[in-house]
């Protein structure tokens, strides 16, 4: 019989391939972002001796998932090459909150204020 940990373990991981492949499929470049992002986070999690609450598995799935709610923006804004027109902004803008949602009842729930908050800064700038 599995126990309930290794099962979570097995569901996290096969959940995070699944998600890995969606943004592969969905567009190149937010793959490769996503994928460097989780693997600076992972970096700076498992080369310092500070805790930071969460583990380097973690830091790696937070940063696979932050911009999961690109998945819902359009190639012509995702792959622009040039400023953004402001309705393209307002549309970009809306990505942390869409990801805040996708994730919402899956095995990353947790996750979802990462997702939500990725583009605030310290001082409360930026935006969600």
């Amino acid at each position: 019989m599995i126990d309930k940990k290794t099962l979570n373990i097995a569901l996290e991981n096969n959940s995070m391939i699944l998600v890995q492949k969606c943004l592969y499929a969905r567009n190149l470049h937010l793959y490769r972002h996503s994928v460097l992002t989780a693997e600076i986070a992972w970096d700076i999690v498992a080369g310092t001796k500070d805790d930071f609450g969460f583990s380097a598995a973690q830091a790696y799935m937070a940063g696979m998932l932050h911009d999961v709610g690109k998945l819902f923006v359009q190639d012509k804004i995702l792959d622009k090459r040039h400023p953004l027109t402001e309705r393209e902004w307002e549309i970009m803008e809306k990505h942390p909150a869409w990801g805040h949602d996708y994730v919402r009842g899956t095995i990353f729930e947790s996750f979802g204020d990462v997702i939500l908050h990725h583009h605030k800064l310290p001082d409360g700038s930026g935006y969600m």
